[in-house]
């Protein structure tokens, strides 16, 4: 089956197109693949080559996808973080409404 940008079904790239904005962004979705219904915010960052291979290798050994593998490094940054965190984006919040 031919995809449907060359059979020229235009209602059926509209109908999806249309269908992909209505749906919700799942917020909790942990793998990085593309999968029907999930979408996960996207960042173009350079990174150095010294970085770009580690992160190659080390996904590779653990056998995932180098975003995951990044989501996995922040995860763990992140998690141990959470108090101060949250202060800091409550302090910004309140920031914003003054």
């Amino acid at each position: 089956m031919k995809p449907d940008f060359i059979t020229g079904n235009k209602d059926n790239l509209t109908t999806r197109r249309k269908k992909a904005v209505e749906e919700p962004q799942l917020t909790e979705a942990r793998n990085t693949r593309s999968k029907k219904g999930q979408y996960l915010k996207r960042v173009n960052v350079g990174i150095s080559e010294d970085n770009f291979e580690f992160l190659s290798v080390m996904s590779g050994a653990k056998n995932m996808p180098v975003s995951e593998f990044i989501n996995v490094i922040i995860d763990e940054y992140r998690l141990p973080r959470m108090e101060p965190y949250k202060k800091l984006a409550a302090a910004l919040a309140a920031a914003k409404d003054i």
